[in-house]
């Protein structure tokens, strides 16, 4: 009864006790749902001006000490016709529970992020929070054994709520992956080594 479905990143909640919980597939943009009341209702929001891959990463929302929430996500980034897909790391703030959502962000950008996924976010406190991501600066089908990208671990922090990120490469002298894919189906895929095994933490 919703335009979000299927997979879904992993539920974080606010100090405020509100629980978030992002979702890849929301009819074409990507969003989620959240609760105020311990789960026993959910509302469902969408991120403006997302769209979802196909097969992209999950997204995942980071929460300051105020409440803020940051989500990041792939974005099926638009190209033009006959150029080679991109999926771009983007960060969008929402600080009303998500009615609306402002400071869009493409954090990949200083290192030429043009493919990217596993994305996971952790919030600080106030105005801090952090997303790393799996990424390369290849362009085209970033799941294909084929495809022949190099792919680093990043991170990109802010301590403003988002106006501004400083992202830097956390693997510049050894790559997670080398000169292929990573799938993002399941299944016996021979790129199958990576999905979304990844998390993020702050002391």
């Amino acid at each position: 009864t919703t335009a979000c479905g299927g997979l879904h990143g992993h539920i974080h909640v606010a100090r405020d006790g509100t629980a978030w919980l992002p979702v890849n597939q929301c009819g074409g943009a990507q969003g989620g749902a959240l609760s105020t009341d311990g789960g026993t209702t959910w509302q469902e929001f969408i991120v403006t001006g997302s769209i979802s891959q196909t097969q992209g990463a999950d997204p995942s929302v980071a929460i300051d000490s105020d409440n803020t929430v940051y989500y990041a996500y792939v974005n099926n980034q638009p190209v033009p016709a006959g150029a080679p897909s991109e999926g771009h790391v983007h960060v969008k703030v929402s600080k009303d529970r998500g009615k609306t959502w402002i400071r869009d962000f493409d954090v990949g950008t200083s290192h030429g992020i043009v493919n990217a996924a596993e994305v996971e976010a952790v919030g600080g406190s106030s105005g801090r929070a952090a997303v790393g991501f799996l990424g390369t600066n290849v362009p085209g089908d970033y799941q294909a054994t084929s495809f022949p990208g190099v792919w680093y671990a990043f991170i990109a922090t802010t301590y403003d709520g988002g106006q501004t990120w400083t992202t830097v490469n956390a693997t510049p002298n050894d790559p997670v992956q080398r000169k292929t894919g990573i799938w993002q189906q399941g299944g016996s895929h021979q790129d199958r080594n990576l999905l979304d095994f990844n998390e993020i933490t702050a002391d």
